[in-house]
């Protein structure tokens, strides 16, 4: 993150000054209102509604709404490029303010919560702007808007605009937020007035011994009529009025109301944004209600397991809620009768956990009776075709059951039948079936049976194209791949190897490195659970084997 001191921005604005000279004045406009961490700034973008009265005064405006620490030094930038030594400047800055009492600093929309310790990395001092004010002496005014909204500050930090040490030749003028809009758009920033004068005659707290031009901009198309005493306009009055009464009421009807009677007042923008806040109440409410249960990634982590063993894809499980968790809780809140927001509560999370236990347990239940009758099943398989012994028998049941109950044994009887075919066989066949064995490959098999179509090994040959060419199909393939997209850390294969041991399947050697006899665990397992039986993970396979404890 970005620190901005004095130093800093003197390089910003080196070598700007040399640039071709602008003839109209230039204004830095900064209204922030929506912080992201902090509380709501009340009609924190008052400077932006003023950037019509100053392009009307002649003035090259640059405006920045709900502003980041990386965004203000292009807004600076933008500022100084419009404006030479001799050139008027105005600075207008509303929002949250916060004080040390010494020195003052205008928070950016990515602040946290202020404190001595962070209150130099995601807000604006002072005393830079008045550094930059300081460059164009008797031209330069500065007007600071506060919120009327307090927020928690730490330590040696208060809300508001502390002591103000303006600088030879700059004006600051100080108010509300609201307040300091409404001047400079209704008093300050008119044809025929003189901004010096309109300061000087209002109500305003004014520092410094800046003195602006009794004249007003160049853009005036006559010369300024003097008009110390304007007439009240009845109208305005009115409308003030009632937007005083609005503001007074609150609410989204009042609101309404106002803009249905002035739908192009003075405070029609201000009107809508307060609707919109309302109306976004709901989702504000909900995060807020997220935020407070203070979730760790092991518990968000937790939240997206559940959500995924009840159905919801949250994308991962990974800690993190992105689009896919937020798609997934929203999802499930529709199917528990909840309101839609992407965000969860207290009571919904006991919901959720208590509907991830209960699909738990039948879920075992279910995986323990399927594991159950899958071992019936393999058990009358062997007596009908294995257990005489015969090759055939044994590869018929090992083709149906390549991880089954009895499939060791088959194998150790296989073995016993090729080893005597082999020390049976002519010298050269076994010679090349020792060679074809080490290659292990489709093709080398098919060559083979193509010098042997009826040689001793013809039968384990078959038998080794199919394991290999199912191996390599498709399904698993893209079974493989998705466990490589996983990116499992090895503690998880570690965990799933635990998991796979504590149920009764024999994973081999507990280490975090999947071996063959992993991959068969991992299959019998996804038999028993009703997966589709890969011997690769899916995170629905280590979602189920995680739940399973």
């Amino acid at each position: 993150m970005k620190r901005f001191t004095s130093t800093a921005i003197a390089t910003v604005f080196t070598g700007i000054f040399g640039t071709a000279a602008m003839a109209d004045p230039a204004a830095l406009l900064i209204g922030n209102e929506a912080y992201q961490s902090i509380s709501r700034a009340s009609n924190g973008v008052a400077a932006i509604n003023t950037r019509w009265a100053f392009q009307r005064m002649g003035y090259a405006v640059t405006a920045g709404q709900d502003l980041r620490s990386t965004q203000l030094e292009v807004n600076l930038k933008a500022l100084l490029e419009h404006a030479e030594p001799e050139d008027k400047i105005a600075i207008v800055l509303t929002g949250h303010f916060v004080t040390s009492g010494e020195n003052t600093w205008f928070l950016l929309a990515d602040a946290n919560r202020p404190s001595m310790a962070n209150i130099s990395t995601r807000a604006i001092p002072l005393a830079l702007i008045y550094d930059i004010a300081a460059k164009y002496p008797g031209q330069a005014l500065i007007a600071l808007g506060a919120a009327n909204t307090d927020l928690p500050t730490g330590a040696g930090i208060t809300v508001g605009i502390g002591r103000i040490d303006a600088p030879q030749g700059v004006t600051v003028i100080t108010g509300s937020s609201g307040e300091m809009a409404d001047f400079l758009t209704r008093e300050a920033l008119r044809k025929g007035v003189a901004m010096v004068d309109a300061i000087r005659n209002s109500r305003k707290t004014i520092y410094g011994h800046g003195f602006l031009p009794t004249t007003a901009p160049k853009a005036m198309d006559r010369p300024p009529i003097p008009t110390p005493n304007p007439k009240p306009d009845n109208r305005i009055i009115q409308e003030r009025a009632y937007w005083q009464a609005v503001t007074d009421l609150g609410g989204l009807d009042a609101y309404q109301a106002y803009l249905k009677t002035y739908p192009r007042g003075i405070y029609a923008d201000a009107a809508r944004r307060e609707i919109a806040f309302i109306k976004g109440a709901p989702e504000r409410d909900a995060r807020a209600d997220e935020e407070a249960l203070k979730l760790t990634r092991n518990d968000r982590r937790k939240i997206q397991s559940d959500l995924t063993v009840l159905g919801f894809d949250t994308r991962g499980i990974d800690g993190i809620f992105g689009a896919g968790t937020r798609g997934a809780l929203s999802n499930w809140q529709a199917d528990a009768s909840y309101a839609q927001t992407g965000y969860i509560n207290r009571e919904q999370l006991i919901t959720l956990r208590a509907q991830a236990k209960e699909r738990n347990r039948i879920l075992k239940e279910e995986a323990k009776r399927r594991k159950a009758e899958l071992r019936r099943q393999d058990r009358a398989y062997w007596q009908e075709t294995g257990q005489d012994g015969t090759e055939l028998g044994l590869r018929s049941y090992l083709k149906r059951y390549p991880d089954g109950v009895f499939s060791d044994q088959a194998k150790e009887h296989l073995a016993a039948i090729q080893e005597n075919k082999r020390i049976g066989a002519a010298k050269r066949e076994r010679a090349i079936w020792d060679q074809t064995l080490a290659i292990n490959t489709v093709a080398a098999y098919q060559q083979y049976l193509g010098q042997f179509p009826k040689g001793t090994f013809v039968t384990q040959a078959l038998a080794n194209i199919d394991a290999l060419q199912n191996e390599n199909s498709t399904i698993i393939a893209a079974a493989r791949e998705e466990e490589n997209r996983l990116g499992l850390a090895p503690v998880t294969f570690l965990l799933v190897e635990q998991r796979l041991s504590s149920m009764g399947y024999k994973p081999g050697r507990i280490d975090g490195k999947i071996s063959k006899e992993t991959r068969r665990a991992i299959r019998q397992f996804q038999d028993a659970a009703n997966l589709p039986v890969t011997g690769y993970l899916s995170r629905a396979t280590v979602v189920r084997l995680i739940a399973f404890n």
